[in-house]
């Protein structure tokens, strides 16, 4: 199968008040993290928008291709359509993530596309549905004409879908607050640690 990931990074980050996907997350960029994450994926585009100039140099040394969304002031799903339309045209199926999750271990993903018959699928951890699904590639003409209610998740929630339970808290994790931003660079700090040892 070729499996693509599309990471959205294009929005401005008002709630958290500092440019998301360049905080520092161990040492490194949040987005290059989000990248690193996406590894198991054939294909990752990356979203920009809002600090365009700058994304693409944080993410000049990795395999991720950026594609700009002129209207990112729109919102999320204007990038999420303009993301969709980048994606090779080979793609069975692809990975929809937020460029501030960055704390989704990369075994998660491979584990989605070994669990993978055709349906979305999202992980779960503890019962509680994350980041992210994979999604056949039948749905990208249906998201791209979409003009309901609540964007993806709107047109999602229609849809057939599956889980998979994980032991990844890194799933439910992201930086949409300062606080959120201190609990998953903690989180991702101690996973560091006990790896080391």
């Amino acid at each position: 199968m070729h499996i693509s990931a599309l990471i959205l990074a294009a929005g401005f980050s008002s709630r958290m008040g500092a440019f998301k996907p360049l905080l520092p997350v161990v040492g490194l960029p949040a987005i290059r993290k989000t990248v690193d994450s996406a590894s198991p994926a054939r294909n990752i585009v990356v979203v920009t928008g809002h600090r365009r100039a700058e994304l693409e140099r944080a993410l000049s040394a990795t395999p991720a291709v950026c594609v700009f969304n002129s209207s990112y002031s729109d919102g999320m799903f204007s990038s999420l359509q303009t993301g969709l339309a980048a994606l090779p045209d080979n793609t069975d199926a692809f990975f929809m993530l937020p460029g501030d999750c960055c704390a989704v271990a990369s075994s998660t993903l491979s584990a989605l596309i070994a669990a993978y018959s055709g349906e979305i699928i999202y992980p779960k951890y503890l019962g509680r549905r994350g980041h992210p699904p994979l999604v056949p590639a039948r749905h990208i003409a249906g998201l791209l004409a979409y003009c309901g209610a609540d964007g993806a998740r709107g047109y999602l929630s229609a849809q057939p879908c599956s889980a998979l339970e994980t032991d990844d808290p890194g799933i439910l994790l992201d930086m949409d607050t300062p606080e959120d931003y201190a609990r998953l660079t903690e989180y991702v700090k101690h996973l560091q640690t006990a790896e080391a040892t």
